[in-house]
């Protein structure tokens, strides 16, 4: 009775996180429920339930449909040409019975890998082969084992048993895209006997499980003015006000679509497709009646904007706590108070180059190059800032650096720069720290090596990629292979050039990074006690991802890690080493030459064929 009648003792708490549970899902009666809101939450969640269920009667029907069908063909070759329904190719789909074998790659290449999963997920579709569990796949998995226990309990009175979910030992899974989602799972359940000789017995099973798609719907969304989220409707009508075709504009999309009075119709139907033929034919029926665009309807929008500004202000005065609670918190940058902010793109904002040196003049004087090709020819509004390190080495090298810089200053008056030299040995995030302090707060830094080559198109989308208060830019840049090993050349002849074979995507690399100094600030910038080579890169991407501000990543063309050799010094800890090693050992070549390179190789295929006795 009190699984059917189910009490909840959390208070005001009670049903107001998650409902996927088996004990809202086998009551018939829930309480208390305190918050009004929450009930109406509740009711909308099981009338989903019930929808979901319609869903399933309805695919059952269609199934049963097909095997009669099916049953008259074979036996008295009767065909049903009902072309609203037999003829329809969506439902033929869906009238299938569930099968791991309902699709049938034609050859190798269509094949559907399936995806180990335990406590983590194996996926040879991704880079990185083991991860997490991602949250979307966790709780599908949730929901189907959920219902197959409530499949298998739904005789349980009449058998005298029940059986209950333990734990979920591993499974595979896949995506098929015509019919639906694909699981093998391995489950522990605990098989409790209440009837008779009673027992409780651990019991393993294997469920064969297919989640089928349904047919597609879709749903055309008009504008709700005054809803704050959506700007006004912009209207294309008839002269005679007969309202052809409306579209929301969101706020990061901009608001104009049809401005010009002189509109082609060509326009309107990208809008409204087929619809158009509708309206060509009153055209000819009506030749007097002519096709007109009238101009966008911005006081709509403008009273839209009104309306919901005072609603925000009348929520103000009824509630001032909440202003207080935000006083309290206006440190907190990355907050809900910045979602009605417009994002501003300056194609002309400046881009704050911080880059620190430690001897490599040759590699600099590359680098200077390249920032006199991009920026400084091109009038590209930026400024670098060098953090310069004495080489021990070569303790000269400093005198070069600055006679380049001087050079470069004599030759463009827009060259802005400054050099800094801090004191003691060189550390990659205490130069690029030191750095970034020098800069105005609302500066875009863009922290790079002297390593990189980059593009005009790789500074637009610096530009574009970081938003200050909401958004930092981690590009995933393109690394060069050894050049010696691909092209037999000291340098790669084109370092833009992207192919398998001259380098690879360094997709957990976070060495460059693009935003805001205040942003910098407000995560806590770079770790100054790590030493030596990397980790300071992976510290900051850390504590990006913790904070309220977006982390956003792109495989950017137009950032090129050139090929250099790696040293991995035997004083570096062990974490910092391997990580090193790690990395030089990526860069000597691809996979594809690497294979092409041992199967040429007489010696090791003779290795290869020698029988090996374990133990030598």
């Amino acid at each position: 009775m009190q699984l059917i009648m189910y009490h909840n003792s959390s208070g005001r708490e009670a049903f107001t996180k998650k409902l996927k549970s088996k004990e809202v899902h086998r009551a018939i009666s829930l309480h208390p429920i305190k918050q009004h809101a929450y009930l109406y939450r509740l009711h909308n969640y099981m009338n989903g339930l019930k929808i979901e269920d319609a869903m399933l009667d309805s695919l059952k029907l269609r199934r049963e449909v097909r095997f009669i069908e099916d049953e008259l063909w074979k036996k008295y070759k009767i065909n049903i040409n009902d072309e609203n329904y037999i003829d329809n190719l969506e439902l033929k789909r869906l009238s299938f019975d569930p099968s791991l074998t309902k699709f049938k790659p034609i050859n190798e290449t269509m094949m559907i890998p399936w995806d180990f999963t335990s406590r983590t997920l194996f996926s040879v579709a991704q880079l990185n082969p083991r991860r997490k569990l991602e949250g979307a796949l966790k709780e599908s998995m949730d929901d189907i084992v959920r219902e197959v226990m409530e499949s298998i309990n739904k005789v349980s009175k009449e058998r005298g048993r029940i059986i209950d979910f333990k734990d979920y030992l591993y499974g595979y899974h896949r995506v098929t895209p015509l019919y639906g989602s694909d699981y093998v799972l391995d489950l522990l359940l605990v098989y409790k006997k209440y009837r008779g000789r009673k027992m409780t017995v651990p019991v393993r099973r294997h469920s064969y499980l297919q989640r089928s798609f349904y047919k597609l719907e879709t749903r055309e969304i008009t504008c709700q003015p005054g809803s704050g989220r959506l700007n006004s409707c912009d209207k294309l009508v008839y002269n005679s006000d007969l309202l052809l075709a409306g579209h929301i504009n969101s706020r990061k999309q901009g608001r104009k679509l049809l401005d010009d009075e002189n509109a082609e119709v060509g326009k309107i139907q990208k809008l409204r497709g087929e619809s158009m033929d509708y309206y060509a034919d009153l055209e000819k029926e009506y030749p007097e009646n002519k096709l007109v665009l009238k101009q966008i309807d911005i006081q709509q929008e403008q009273e839209a904007r009104k309306e919901y500004q005072e609603h925000k202000l009348e929520e103000k005065q009824e509630y001032p706590e909440h202003k207080e609670e935000k006083k309290e918190d206006d440190n907190h940058i990355g907050d809900d108070e910045y979602d009605d902010e417009p994002l501003h793109f300056t194609a002309n904002e400046e881009i704050y180059f911080v880059v620190p040196l430690s001897g490599r003049n040759r590699v600099f004087e590359r680098f200077l190059k390249n920032y006199e090709t991009v920026c400084l020819v091109t009038n590209e509004p930026v400024h670098l800032v060098l953090i310069l390190y004495t080489d021990p080495k070569d303790p000269q090298s400093k005198s070069f650096v600055f006679d380049l810089v001087q050079t470069m200053k004599d030759k463009y008056t827009n060259f802005k720069v400054k050099v800094i030299e801090p004191e003691g040995a060189f550390s990659r995030g205490v130069a690029l720290e030191r750095g970034a302090s020098d800069c105005p707060d609302d500066a875009l830094l863009f922290l790079v090596d002297v390593d990189m080559s980059f593009t005009t198109e790789s500074l637009e989308r610096i530009r574009l990629s970081t938003i200050k208060h909401k958004q930092i830019y981690f590009p995933i840049v393109f690394s060069e292979f050894d050049p010696s090993s691909v092209y037999r050349k000291s340098e790669s002849p084109d370092h833009f050039l992207i192919s398998e074979s001259s380098g690879y995507w360094r997709f957990f690399g976070y060495g460059i990074v693009s935003l805001y100094r205040c942003d910098l600030k407000f995560i806590g910038g770079y770790d100054t006690s790590i030493t030596g080579w990397g980790k300071e890169d992976v510290d900051l991407f850390d504590k990006a991802v913790k904070s309220n501000l977006t982390v956003f990543r792109s495989a950017d063309p137009g950032l090129t890690h050139v090929f250099h050799k790696v040293e991995c010094d035997n004083g570096l800890e062990l974490k910092q080493r391997e990580m090193c090693l790690n990395s030089k050992a990526n860069t000597y070549v691809g996979q594809r030459v690497l294979a092409q390179f041992l199967n040429n190789d007489n010696d090791f295929k003779e290795f290869l064929a020698k029988p090996h006795l374990e133990g030598r």
